[in-house]
């Protein structure tokens, strides 16, 4: 008798067994259930964003990093500072190179952070 009922025991727990490594497949193989990537492990690709020719991306990147935030710099102090006047904005020094380039460079980190922080929240929406 006890061994006829531990054979039903071993069937049983075997019946239970199969069923959760079936769900557990389901679960699995199901398209809504789709491990997300880690927002910071994630690969980023600049060509996306900038025109670079290949094999000159070092070229490239380092005119990128001087260019652009000389040309916000010199767009804010247009605008902000001299108020959208050219007579204005030809009465300020503009040989200070690194002046003029460090402005720029904190309004474009600024506007870049802006865009890491919104992709940010747009995954962790999806």
């Amino acid at each position: 008798m006890a061994e006829h009922r531990e054979q039903d025991n071993r069937e049983h727990n075997s019946i239970y067994y199969n069923q959760m490594l079936r769900a557990s497949e389901r679960k699995t193989k199901d398209p809504r259930h789709k491990i997300k990537k880690d927002f910071a492990s994630q690969d980023v690709d600049f060509t996306k964003y900038l025109i670079v020719p290949k094999g000159y991306e070092g070229i490239a990147y380092t005119l990128y990093i001087l260019i652009i935030p000389y040309i916000v710099g010199l767009t804010f102090l247009f605008f902000y500072v001299a108020h959208g006047a050219y007579e204005s904005f030809s009465l300020l020094d503009l040989s200070s190179f690194m002046i003029i380039w460090a402005i720029g460079y904190e309004i474009t980190g600024a506007i870049i952070l802006t865009f890491i922080f919104f992709a940010f929240l747009k995954h962790l929406k999806h």
